[in-house]
């Protein structure tokens, strides 16, 4: 067996998570970087497994602009509205700017 499934196995059997659960979990936890999960922590986007995958779609540099602004500027749940309809560069743009960040 190769270590996909033996990790899928050991989850069903110790969480009785389902394997394409655990795929998705996997998934996030490779999708995001560690600055933005410690940004999301204590958030309810932390807790939505949809939220979470659609940020992973935001590159490693998106990411952690996003993390420098998440809960000032901008909110959890309005980040990922706005990376599910395509228009977060923008936002981000302007609120990593150097006019911003020095305000």
């Amino acid at each position: 067996m190769n270590k996909a499934s033996d990790f899928e196995r050991q989850m069903q059997e110790r969480f009785s998570i389902t394997p394409v659960k655990t795929r998705l979990l996997l998934r996030i936890a490779e999708g995001l970087t560690e600055d933005l999960r410690n940004a999301l922590r204590g958030s309810t986007v932390a807790r939505d497994m949809d939220a979470l995958l659609v940020l992973t779609r935001l590159c490693a540099k998106d990411q952690q602009r996003l993390a420098k602004v998440a809960g000032r500027l901008l909110s959890s749940e309005e980040a990922v509205q706005l990376v599910a309809k395509g228009q977060i560069q923008p936002v981000l743009d302007y609120c990593t700017s150097a006019q911003w960040l020095d305000r």
